[in-house]
């Protein structure tokens, strides 16, 4: 016997059949875990150093370049 030949000598258990499985997806759709955003763990560092009178070359020069070393030297 044909699979297709089932479905269509009965019309009523076809459409029986293709509602409950409407009402099982409608059912457990909210259900279903859905993130908008994966949950990672990424680290931020965030330095802010102040010093009055100092030119932009001497921050780069006294702080942020020996910083920058430091921090590439961290795991991760």
């Amino acid at each position: 016997m044909n699979f297709c030949r089932l479905f269509i000598m009965r019309p009523v258990a076809t459409i029986l059949l293709a509602l409950s499985l409407l009402a099982a997806g409608a059912i457990c759709y909210p259900l279903m875990p859905v993130a908008s955003l994966p949950d990672i763990g990424s680290s931020t560092i965030n330095v802010e150093i102040e010093q009055p009178g100092a030119s932009p070359e001497q921050m780069v020069s006294s702080v942020t370049t020996p910083l920058e070393r430091y921090l590439a030297r961290l795991p991760g």
